[in-house]
């Protein structure tokens, strides 16, 4: 699943700008952001996207759980993807710093993109998908060659 998150027009110098909405993790296996945004020509510093945490929604992480720095060029438009490490269920969201003290950053664009481990239901002894997911079989399992 790949979802626009949040879009914002200007971060001003040190400024920052917060995803205006939380973001549910169920299951997920991988979450990956994705920032697109644009320095401006006289710009000497870049981007960085923090990523917060909360078990249940209201219990936020004053410390950010995982970030990252948006790649830096002067004048240009930069985007910039980034795998997550965070836990499989709870809540997050970002905030994205300019770190420029005297330019602003226009353009600011945030993605998300879960991919969820498959849920699994009980039945009887055995473990069954859930209807809607599909299972695959391995035909052959050809390990290392030697």
């Amino acid at each position: 699943m790949f979802n626009t998150w949040f879009q914002v027009g200007l971060i001003p110098a040190s400024g920052s700008a917060w995803s205006p909405n939380d973001v549910p993790l169920v299951r997920a296996r991988t979450v990956s952001i994705t920032v697109k945004l644009t320095y401006a020509a006289a710009a000497t510093a870049g981007a960085k996207v923090h990523v917060y945490y909360s078990p249940n929604g209201k219990n936020w992480d004053t410390v950010a759980v995982d970030d990252f720095t948006v790649d830096f060029t002067a004048g240009q438009t930069v985007q910039k993807t980034y795998l997550v490490g965070i836990p499989e269920h709870g809540y997050m969201k970002v905030k994205v710093e300019n770190l420029d003290s005297a330019q602003v950053i226009t353009n600011v664009s945030v993605w998300y993109s879960i991919q969820s481990w498959f849920e699994l239901r009980t039945a009887s002894p055995r473990l069954v998908p859930a209807p809607e997911q599909e299972v695959g079989t391995i035909e052959k399992d050809v390990g290392e060659s030697s």
